[in-house]
C-alpha cells in the first residue's frame, strides 16, 4: 500500500475531509490531494504534520519498506525500489513545478 493510499484510508477512517487535514497540516488542499493521489510524496516533516492532523502515529503513514541506497541488495524487491524512485520523481516534480509524467529517467546497468 502506497503512502497516498494509507493517507486516504486513515483520513476516511477518521471521517475528515481533505480540506480539514490540509488546513490542520498547514498546507493547501491541492498539495494534500497530490499526496493522496500519489502524484507527490510528502517530506518526512510534512508527513509528521499530517499524522498529527489525523491523530495517528507517524508509523501508520510511513512506507513499509525502509529507504536505503541499495534496497534490492538489502532484502527489498525491485518493485519497492521502483516505488521509492517514483516517489523521488514526484518530489522533484512538485519542487520544480513540473508534471511528473514529463520526467523520464534512464537506468543503465
Amino acid at each position: 500500500m502506497s503512502v497516498g493510499d494509507r493517507l486516504r484510508a486513515v483520513r476516511l477512517a477518521s471521517e475528515k475531509t481533505q480540506e480539514q487535514v490540509a488546513e490542520a497540516s498547514g498546507m493547501h488542499v491541492t498539495q494534500y490531494n497530490a499526496y493522496e493521489r500519489g502524484r507527490s510524496r510528502p517530506a518526512d516533516a510534512t508527513l509528521k504534520r499530517i499524522a498529527a492532523a489525523l491523530g495517528v502515529d507517524l508509523r501508520e503513514l510511513s512506507a513499509t519498506t525502509p529507504r536505503s541506497n541499495s534496497p534490492v541488495k538489502q532484502g527489498g524487491t525491485v518493485e519497492s525500489a521502483l516505488d521509492r524512485l517514483r516517489a523521488v520523481v514526484n518530489d522533484v516534480a512538485a519542487e520544480i513545478g513540473l508534471d511528473p509524467e514529463r520526467i523520464r529517467i534512464t537506468i543503465e546497468a
